[in-house]
């Protein structure tokens, strides 16, 4: 089965392909039938409830007329009590009429009760039915059969009660941020990983640190810095179901220097390195490095613009072309391991730097605003590729602000703040930017 994966952004629509495996739940599927089926008929229920009911009342005429209402047992299924009757009354009509209306009674109660439940599940499930096609609609979600959307779906429910959940300790103060449903809300947390983290880790031994603090290291640094109200930052992509953020990064960064070097701002091409830095050890969708990246536009002496070499959301065969080169750069610096401070040094007076996150986490999938702070985000391993284009405090709690290549409907319109001086999801154990 198959997966069409669709979603739109401001820099365009694309539509891509991309196969998981799944299982469909039958017995979800079959629960699902006959309660969509019940709220969906509700002349028939009611139609069935009222010959029921009528049944039901002549048992209970029937159970006490043959127990001679001496004591009428009504330990039956319809009422399951007991009324005892005064010795003045036994055998009379009016015991009769008492034990036939405390047993339709209880049976009305009953009635009313299921009813009100009925009636209950049927409008949380339209309200549920009514987003999810609102939510699909959104992000242009299509499905190749009716088994998928159900197995879709019942994986978009469990992560929108998470995102509930984790919401409702937000507002009580237990977490600096919230999770909202994006386009990858129907994709569980081993499908997200593979599809879309695919940075390889540089051997960090065999790799030489190069970082060299900038100039001025004397003058106290500003507080806030934001690349991208300097028009340094181009506008956020998506990498679709492609291993890609590697590239979204260093184009990234090198975009940035670009902008410093010529006043001009120039989206440089993911693609292109995605399909031509193959032969230096980058797997395209699969994976690759950072330092190769900029290694390719230094040996090739440039790299496309994104205008002239556009993405396509899967690797292809190398098409650069010098006409349409939109930048270059001569060397790259690699920062020192797990210095926060030679980053925001960095950031500060050099530029937006790419850098290596730890991303695997359900909570880093669905984040939607605020400090991003996950305890569970462990420094350890690095998995997906970002940029740093700033940072600053909000409310005490010092942050980064980082560029994400996960498009517009994920995060703060793309963006992602995450708590600084904490080394949070390893964000500095791998820096790097380029130099022209």
């Amino acid at each position: 089965m198959s997966h069409i994966w669709q979603d739109h952004y401001d820099i365009g629509t694309y539509m891509s392909y991309i196969t998981y495996p799944y299982e469909v739940s039958h017995k979800h599927k079959y629960c699902d039938d006959c309660i969509n089926m019940l709220c969906r008929r509700n002349l028939s229920v009611w139609s069935v409830l009222t010959l029921v009911f009528i049944f039901q009342c002549f048992r209970c005429l029937n159970t006490c007329m043959f127990s001679r209402y001496t004591a009428c047992q009504l330990h039956t299924s319809v009422c399951s009590s007991t009324l005892v009757i005064p010795s003045l009354y036994r055998g009379s009509s009016v015991a009769l009429c008492v034990c036939v209306c405390v047993c339709v009674g209880m049976l009305v109660l009953k009635v009313v009760l299921v009813l009100l439940c009925v009636s209950l599940v049927c409008s949380e499930i339209r309200h549920l039915t009514d987003q999810w096609i609102t939510w699909k609609s959104q992000h242009k979600k299509t499905y190749r059969n009716t088994e998928e959307e159900l197995y879709r779906k019942s994986v978009w429910e469990k992560n929108l009660q998470d995102v509930l959940k984790h919401n409702e300790e937000t507002a009580i103060g237990l977490h600096t941020y919230t999770l909202g449903l994006n386009h990858l809300s129907d994709m569980t947390v081993d499908e997200v990983n593979p599809s879309l983290n695919g940075l390889m880790e540089e051997d960090f031994y065999d790799v030489n640190v190069t970082f060299t603090p900038p100039t001025h290291p004397h003058l106290p640094l500003p507080h806030r810095v934001n690349w991208t109200e300097r028009g340094a930052v181009s506008p956020i992509q998506n990498q679709g179901p492609c291993g890609s953020c590697w590239a979204f990064s260093a184009a990234g960064a090198l975009e940035a220097q670009m902008k410093m070097r010529t006043g001009v701002l120039v989206a440089l091409s993911a693609q292109n390195l995605l399909d031509c830095s193959v032969s230096l050890g980058n797997r395209g969708c699969r994976g690759g490095y950072l330092s190769r990246a900029f290694l390719y536009i230094i040996q090739n002496n440039g790299i496309d613009s994104n205008n002239f070499y556009p993405y396509e959301h899967k690797q292809g065969l190398c098409r650069y072309s010098v006409t349409g080169r939109g930048g270059f750069c001569s060397a790259f610096r690699i920062l020192p391991r797990h210095d926060e401070a030679a980053l925001q040094l960095t950031v500060a007076n050099v530029g937006p730097v790419s850098v290596g996150v730890n991303a695997k986490l359900a909570s880093f999938h669905r984040y939607r605003g605020g400090i991003y702070n996950d305890p569970k985000c462990s420094f350890g391993l690095i998995n997906h590729a970002v940029l740093v284009v700033g940072y600053g405090s909000e409310h005490g709690q010092d942050y980064w602000l980082v560029k994400n290549s996960w498009g517009t409907a994920w995060g703060e319109n793309g963006f992602i703040r995450i708590a600084r001086n904490k080394n949070m999801c390893g964000i500095s154990s791998f820096s790097i930017y380029p130099t022209i």
